[in-house]
């Protein structure tokens, strides 16, 4: 009977730490999204991906990917630092990857585009 209850409350844990991952991973890209709906936000606004990616629920590790429409390597982190660089891509697909202390990974993704002109 112990065991029973052991292994729900560790099955009830995990449940947790994926939901949380899961959380972060939808606010990061909505985040991310909201900001680079200014155009220059978008076009010099690279490096805004590392600056979200500094609250990591625990115990999770973030690897973030950006890439642009004809699929180069725009952001890789944390391999590389995020470019200040100005960059005119039109589409970029982002992934968001979260990788637990036992190597298990919680990746999401989404294309974000150049924001449409104001009227």
């Amino acid at each position: 009977m112990f065991l029973y209850f052991a292994d729900a409350l560790r099955i009830t844990r995990l449940a947790r730490q994926e939901t949380t991952a899961t959380a972060y991973a939808k606010n990061y890209l909505t985040s991310l999204q909201s900001y680079w709906q200014d155009p220059d936000n978008y076009v010099y606004g690279l490096a805004y991906a590392d600056k979200l990616a500094e609250t990591v629920p625990e115990p999770f590790s973030l690897n973030v990917k950006i890439k642009d429409e004809k699929g180069s390597e725009l952001v890789n982190f944390p391999d590389s630092n995020s470019s200040t660089d100005k960059n005119v891509s039109r589409l970029r697909q982002v992934t968001v990857t979260l990788i637990d202390n036992k190597g298990k990974s919680i990746s999401m993704q989404s294309s974000i585009s150049y924001p449409p002109p104001r009227p």
